[in-house]
């Protein structure tokens, strides 16, 4: 059984990549743009899922590596004109070097603390920047070329190709990762990290390796967003993408590999929806969509249908016998005379 539904899963997978390969061909450029801004932010959130839903690790730390893939690409364009292909590899290593000098120290913090520390090191980004214009653009931020499409290719439809090619090799990937056997024993670290130790887990390794998995992700996310956007600077990668990254991963399905899709469909379509009423509302769908995906289906979206399931096994296995009470009158007897005073009675 757990084979079938496995290579379900591997066709359902196929044929969805398939039938998004087509769409660029049929959409226009803005769609094409929004549906490739939904690729960029599933690889982010799919290096949060390895890092917080796998190994148990709470970071807000997204957005800032996501803007150092974004600035690493730009500096790279303007600078010494690199193609933007190459970018991409070269973002992502990047942030997985900065992602190794945040988790040396960071990750010996748990939790709360550890959650409290990359979200503070969210706010350094945007000064850090500015203090070096002429390479950064400083506040005005920098704008960089679009990439030129290929052959019969527009722009919007060669980029969205790219990234739909990028993210399927990013989501392969990681699910390899995790079923491997690299992911027990990251499931071990976030369930215990001294159980995990005791049986011979190395848990600051398998640790710093969900950070540093995370952390290229999110460069190579940020060099995509680069070439869809056309424009960084520092407000670009502000906390408010780091907090929308973390509740489109608990929405998705935390520690799922297909929640990153539906939790970035969520964070993208969230802001164009509420933008047509009141753009404040955002943050108020955000909220509440997190805390009732918390209460009500904490394995996500993704694993709503496993939920609904497992209730609906309750509700039908869970009913005890009812057991009639005793007459007033009976004096009190141990529950093994009950129980054969019962019996006789029925009898």
């Amino acid at each position: 059984m757990k084979a079938l539904r496995s290579h379900g899963a591997k066709l359902a997978a196929l044929v969805l990549v398939l039938v998004l390969a087509v769409v660029p061909f049929y959409e226009t450029p803005y769609n094409n743009n929004q549906i490739t801004l939904i690729f960029i932010f599933a690889m982010a959130i799919l290096g949060l899922n390895l890092l917080a839903g796998y190994t148990g690790q709470l970071s807000v730390a997204q957005s800032l590596l996501l803007g150092i893939g974004g600035y690493t690409a730009a500096i790279l364009v303007t600078e010494i004109e690199m193609p933007h292909l190459l970018t991409i590899p070269a973002a992502g290593f990047v942030a997985m070097f900065f992602g190794w000098l945040i988790a040396m120290p960071v990750l010996r913090l748990q939790g709360f603390y550890l959650m409290v520390v990359t979200l503070a090191l969210v706010f350094v980004l945007s000064p850090v920047v500015k203090e070096f214009p002429s390479v950064t653009g400083g506040p005005e931020g920098l704008l960089i070329d679009a990439p030129e499409g290929v052959g019969t290719l527009a722009t919007d439809q060669y980029v969205y190709l790219v990234a739909l090619a990028v993210g399927v090799l990013l989501f392969a990937l990681a699910a390899r990762l995790v079923n491997s056997a690299h992911g027990p024993a990251m499931k071990a670290v976030r369930d215990n990290e001294v159980v995990a130790e005791a049986i011979g887990i190395k848990t600051t390794r398998t640790k710093t390796g969900a950070f540093l998995f995370a952390s290229a992700f999110a460069g190579v996310a940020g060099s995509l967003y680069v070439q869809v956007i056309g424009y960084v600077s520092p407000d670009s990668f502000g906390i408010g993408l780091g907090l929308a990254l973390f509740a489109g991963a608990f929405i998705g399905g935390i520690g799922t590999i297909a929640g990153a899709l539906i939790g970035a469909t969520f964070v993208q379509v969230v802001p164009l929806l509420a933008g047509r009423t009141d753009a404040s509302l955002t943050g108020v769908i955000y909220g509440t969509a997190v805390i009732v995906s918390i209460m009500a289906f904490p394995e996500g979206l993704a694993g709503l249908g496993a939920t609904v399931n497992k209730r609906l096994r309750k509700r039908s296995t869970g009913t005890s016998p009812t057991v009639s009470p005793d007459p007033p009158t009976a004096p009190a007897a141990t529950p093994t005379t009950s129980i054969s005073s019962s019996r006789n009675e029925t009898r």
